[in-house]
């Protein structure tokens, strides 16, 4: 039995999934980064990658709590991804990149209905950012 349930977006919000920065980064550049977030470069040699400032991760993390708290004291329930360490390479036979961020939840997961539906990313560091909501039990598995 799903605990979801999603029907229409007006109804009180009961329940959130808020994302983290800890670990962001800009991944190394590829083909997908180069052309989602750096089409204006013509080299990817250009493209910049590597850990985001840990000044930038803290204020967002500040900023992060303070939300969760405010849904918190509006009675939702909030849950939170695992913390991943997106440095880490993976690969598959044609490509290999490390991670970007498990910042934005909405972004590759979807609720409708009792259902949750991954909706994958055209960044390949996005590739295995769902694992990261396994932890919530009951919620969302792979």
């Amino acid at each position: 039995m799903s605990i979801v349930n999603v029907h229409n977006e007006w109804d009180p919000l009961e329940e959130s999934i808020v994302g983290t920065a800890i670990n962001a980064r800009l991944p190394k550049p590829d083909i997908s980064v180069h052309a989602i977030d750096f089409p204006e470069l013509e080299k990817r040699e250009d493209i910049p990658f590597g850990a985001f400032p840990s000044h930038a991760i803290n204020e967002t993390e500040e900023e992060l709590q303070t939300f969760i708290e405010t849904l918190q004291k509006l009675g939702v329930k909030v849950r939170c991804p695992e913390v991943v360490d997106h440095a880490q390479v993976f690969k598959t036979t044609d490509w290999e990149t490390d991670g970007l961020y498990n910042y934005c939840p909405r972004d590759i997961i979807l609720a409708i209905g009792d259902m949750i539906i991954e909706a994958p990313s055209p960044l390949r560091s996005r590739f295995l950012e769902a694992f990261a909501y396994n932890s919530i039990p009951q919620f969302f598995s792979l």
